[in-house]
C-alpha cells in the first residue's frame, strides 16, 4: 500500500548503502523518473516508535516550488501585517516586467530594476518592502511579477515609460490584495524550461520579527516541530542545533542517491529485505 506526502526533509551528511534503481524506485516511479510525486511513501507497516515511511522520494523541482511559494505567500502575509502595526497607510502596486525578445533575459536586469527603484524611493525617504516572482510566458519568455508596499501619496512611474526597464512593455496596477495576488501566481506550476542560473524569487524589507518568522517556516518540518520563532536552532554539521538545550537535531533520514532530479532518502531504521528495498522493522 502506497500513501503520500509533500513534507520538507532536511540534509544529512551521513552516507547509506546505494541499493540499485530496481530496488528502491516502484514500478510507477521508475517509469516516470523525474516527474513523481515529490514524496512517496513505499510501506506503512511499521511500529509507532519509528515515524515515517522506510524509503522517501523527492523530486527537486517540487522541493524548490513548494519553497518558492511557501517563502512569497509568507513574505506577503508578514509585510501587511507589519505595516498595520505600525499604523501605516500604505498601498501595494502589482507590476509585471515583460521582454520585447523571446532572447532577451539578462541575470542582471530584474536586479538593476530593483536597485533603480530603491534609490529612487530611498530619496524620498521610504522604507523598501517588496518581493518578485520570475515565471515563463507560453512563448517562452522570461517575465517578472513585482509587488511593492508603497505609503500613500508616493507613486511610481510606469518602468518602461521612465526608462527603468528598456527591455520590453510593462503593466502597473494597484493590488487591493497582496495576499491573495501572490497566491494566484504562485498556483502556477513552475516551468522546468526556465533559463539555468535564473534567480526566482526574492522578498525584501522586513522588520527584524519578520526576518525571524521568515527563517522559521524555512526551516525542515521536523525541526519546526521542536522549535519556535523566538528560539531558533543553528544549522551546524549534521543537524540543527538547539539554542535552548543544545541538543543536535538530526534527520530521521539518511541520503542514498539522486537521479534525474529525484533524491532518494531512506529512514535511519530501515532495513534491506529479501526483495533488495528497504522496510521498516517490524
Amino acid at each position: 500500500m502506497h500513501a503520500y506526502s509533500k513534507d520538507s526533509l532536511g540534509n544529512t551528511s551521513s552516507r547509506c548503502y546505494r541499493a540499485p534503481l530496481k530496488a528502491v524506485f516502484p514500478k510507477g516511479i521508475r517509469r516516470f523518473g523525474a516527474s513523481a510525486l515529490g514524496l512517496v511513501h513505499l510501506q506503512t507497516s511499521r511500529p509507532s516508535r519509528l515515524k515515517g515511511p522506510a524509503v522517501v522520494l523527492i523530486d527537486q523541482h517540487q522541493a524548490r516550488f513548494k519553497r518558492l511559494k511557501t517563502s512569497l505567500i509568507t513574505s506577503a502575509r508578514l509585510h501587511e501585517e507589519q505595516t498595520k502595526r505600525n499604523g501605516f497607510r500604505v498601498y501595494s502596486v502589482f507590476q509585471t516586467l515583460t521582454y520585447a525578445d523571446v532572447d532577451g533575459w539578462q541575470p542582471d536586469h530584474i536586479s538593476n530594476y530593483m536597485h533603480i527603484v530603491r534609490k529612487h524611493l530611498e530619496r524620498r525617504g521610504v522604507s523598501v518592502r517588496y518581493e518578485w516572482k520570475a515565471e515563463l510566458q507560453k512563448r517562452g519568455a522570461v517575465h517578472y511579477h513585482v509587488i511593492w508596499w508603497l505609503p500613500c501619496g508616493v507613486i511610481l512611474p510606469k518602468p518602461d515609460k521612465a526608462g527603468w526597464w528598456p527591455h520590453g512593455l510593462t503593466n502597473t496596477e494597484r493590488a487591493r490584495n497582496p495576499v491573495s495576488y501572490i497566491a494566484k501566481y504562485c498556483s502556477k506550476p513552475e516551468s522546468r524550461s526556465l533559463p539555468k542560473g535564473i534567480r526566482l524569487y526574492a522578498v525584501a524589507g522586513h522588520d527584524d520579527f519578520g526576518k525571524r518568522e521568515m527563517r522559521y517556516w524555512r526551516l525542515p518540518k521536523y525541526v519546526r516541530s521542536v522549535s519556535s520563532i523566538d528560539e531558533l536552532p543553528l544549522k551546524v554539521t549534521g543537524g540543527w542545533l538547539s539554542v535552548q538545550t543544545g541538543e543536535v537535531l538530526t534527520s530521521p533520514y539518511l541520503w542514498c542517491q539522486s537521479v534525474n532530479g529525484v533524491t532518494v532518502l531512506r529512514h535511519r531504521h530501515a532495513r534491506s529485505n529479501d526483495a533488495g528495498g528497504w522496510s521498516m522493522p517490524s
